[in-house]
């Protein structure tokens, strides 16, 4: 992996090259990510917390011999498994994250080397009393003192998570608030692999196949092309069209730049999607997953906003949007401070006198994870019954 970044690094070669590269180092992170899944039993409102979008730096500038020695050391345990969370997409957490198997506790551990981190850990394990801290900072100096200070955040953050992870209530460093989870398990989730499954056969057979899942997912199959991914895209969006469809060929035209997806979307693109579930969990042949990575097969995606206010009409929702002003503004926040924009505006949901906001994971859900748009709906109708009975609760 470290040869990989070396080479994607290297001015000299084409930027297509330079694309093909990132695009095998992402895949490789998001293999790592499937084994992270596993691990958590594919409960996405975990693992997520796994996340704090924090850049990933070079593998080899993250102690790479004393972090794979400790991996060994751990991985030999048939109980045990140890994952080098550099080598994720997902996981900012630690430096190693470990789980036992037969107690099902999970481990965040920092590996580090040096004379100066080994006082550190000598100092904070004695007693951190001001006494024995002075005496650190005497002998390291104001660098000793910052790098003391990264390990106790370091060490504050890996017992934060820990604990959301075992109680699923408490302070969530991900979203950098209070957070408790609700239980959401009363309606089962559906997923949509078997359409996906149909229009990778019809694929096979027509020149591009088209299915419609929930009358609210598109999805568009083509095989055995060595078209691009804009002409596929071109040819989808022209097979809606002549279908005359009241609704599809709108929401194909809101797109606006700075959304928070384009409107059409790449099975493929699930690689740059670190919280979406990885298509190995799918699912799927192993033969298609090679083909759809591979770009050998082509399966894009559209979502079609008034369908789905429809569902939610069924279930009491309302759909609702905000005003192109309000949208524009929003756009003005940070990347993942923002909710879900649609043709620069945001959809809303009210359901009695509670409105809610949605993000950009619950589209994620529906192209990435696989959930019906169906199974999504009545989530969140659960949701607003839920929120009442949660505030009635705090204040009693």
């Amino acid at each position: 992996m470290s040869v990989l970044e070396k080479v994607t690094k290297n001015p000299s070669l084409p930027q297509e090259a330079q694309m093909d590269l990132q695009y095998l180092k992402l895949l490789w992170e998001r293999i790592n990510d499937t084994i992270i899944w596993q691990m958590f039993c594919q409960q996405r409102h975990l693992i997520k917390r796994l996340c704090m979008r924090q850049p990933r730096r070079p593998l080899s500038a993250c102690n790479p011999s004393s972090v794979i020695s400790v991996l060994k050391q751990i991985n030999s345990d048939p109980f045990k498994i140890a994952i080098w969370t550099d080598a994720t997409g997902i996981v900012d957490v630690g430096d190693i994250l470990c789980r036992d198997c037969k107690t099902g506790e999970v481990l965040f551990l920092e590996v580090k080397d040096g004379e100066v981190n080994d006082d550190i850990h000598r100092t904070l394990k004695t007693s951190a009393c001001p006494w024995t801290v002075q005496d650190f900072l005497n002998r390291r100096g104001k660098k000793g003192g910052e790098q003391m200070m990264r390990v106790i955040e370091q060490m504050k953050l890996n017992s934060q998570v820990s604990s959301f992870l075992r109680k699923e209530k408490g302070f969530d460093p991900s979203a950098g608030c209070e957070v408790e989870i609700m239980d959401m398990t009363a309606i089962p989730e559906r997923d949509w692999d078997l359409e996906l499954n149909q229009v990778l056969r019809a694929s096979e057979a027509e020149d591009g196949a088209l299915v419609c899942v929930d009358d609210t997912l598109w999805l568009f199959a083509k095989t055995r092309t060595s078209e691009s991914v804009s002409a596929v895209e071109q040819e989808f969006a022209k097979r809606v069209e002549q279908l005359h469809h009241p609704t599809a060929s709108k929401w194909m035209k809101e797109y606006q730049k700075g959304d928070s997806f384009p409107s059409i979307l790449s099975l493929q693109q699930w690689v740059s999607y670190v919280q979406s579930r990885p298509l190995f969990c799918r699912d799927l042949a192993v033969e298609d997953m090679v083909s759809i990575l591979k770009g050998k097969k082509h399966v894009m995606m559209f979502f079609d906003w008034s369908a789905f206010a429809h569902s939610l009409s069924q279930l009491g929702v309302t759909l609702e949007w905000s005003s192109q002003k309000q949208g524009r503004r929003e756009k003005s926040k940070p990347r993942y401070d923002r909710f879900l924009l649609v043709g620069d505006r945001m959809p809303i949901l009210k359901c009695g006198d509670v409105t809610m906001h949605l993000g950009d994971s619950r589209l994620l859900r529906i192209f990435f994870d696989g959930i019906r748009p169906s199974s999504l709906a009545a989530h969140l109708k659960q949701a607003f019954e839920l929120l009442p009975q949660r505030f009635d609760n705090k204040s009693g």
